[in-house]
């Protein structure tokens, strides 16, 4: 069985490492490769180049472009307008899911102690985002949901400038889905007035590697609650594994 990752820049992939574990604890033969794609266009040639691909997952940049290749959307992913997860079925048609939903739910339900409704800062427009807006918005309820851009282009859309005229304090739960931090650039940050946090907030960083990003570290400083995203990545693999197994309802 082939499954693989297909990305722009796979360096620091977890998924290689997590799938070929996963395929020493079932006693399973077989095999999880990266593939480097210079434009999301190569996906066809990839897949012929791979007629026993069953499956892979999809990452930076690619969640939101790949849909115009699927042949099928499941409803969340249809919903989200981002694809994380794709399965390959008998007949060599593709059929899109996303697993990051899933992912995050239950990674945030674990972490998230706060009273429903309220603000929340989504760092970041990328296909991750859409994924995060979606259990924002059906799962937790929150009153309102912002965004922090490089390029504002929506009405909830702001500059990093406007949160730092604003500050901090009313959002409840800030979630970094930018790359912003990752190793191996762990002393960046996104630009964000830190001051303004309290143990009134919540963070919660998509980045896994380092264990406490910057984003994290400072607001941890301020007394603020935090999170990274490991866990929610070992959820929506999971979610994954279920999908490609036999499991299409997610």
């Amino acid at each position: 069985m082939k499954y693989g990752l297909v990305g722009k820049k796979l360096d620091h992939s977890f998924s290689r490492t997590f799938f070929t574990e996963k395929f020493r604890q079932e006693h399973l033969k077989g095999i999880y490769l990266n593939f480097e794609l210079p434009e999301i266009d190569n996906l066809p040639a990839l897949i012929s180049t791979h007629p026993d691909l069953l499956g892979f997952n999809v990452t930076i940049p690619y969640k939101k472009d790949i849909i115009a290749y699927l042949d099928r959307l499941s409803p969340i992913s249809r919903a989200v307008g981002a694809v994380n997860t794709v399965k390959v079925e008998r007949d060599g048609r593709t059929h899109g899911y996303n697993t990051d939903v899933i992912g995050f739910r239950d990674s945030l339900n674990q972490f998230y102690e706060a009273a429903p409704g309220g603000k929340a800062l989504i760092l970041g427009t990328g296909g991750a985002s859409l994924a995060i807006d979606h259990v924002l918005q059906h799962y937790f309820q929150f009153d309102e949901i912002w965004y922090a851009s490089r390029n504002p282009q929506q009405e909830n859309h702001l500059a990093y400038a406007q949160v730092h005229e604003t500050g901090l304090y009313d959002y409840r739960l800030i979630v970094n889905c930018t790359p912003v931090g990752t190793a191996p650039n762990i002393g960046d940050a996104p630009d964000l007035p830190y001051a303004t946090l309290s143990k009134e907030n919540y963070l919660f960083d998509l980045i896994y590697n380092p264990e406490k990003s910057k984003f994290l570290l400072n607001g941890q400083h301020q007394g603020a609650h935090i999170k990274n995203g490991m866990d929610m990545l070992v959820m929506q693999a999971e979610a994954s594994w279920d999908i490609w197994n036999g499991n299409n309802d997610i």
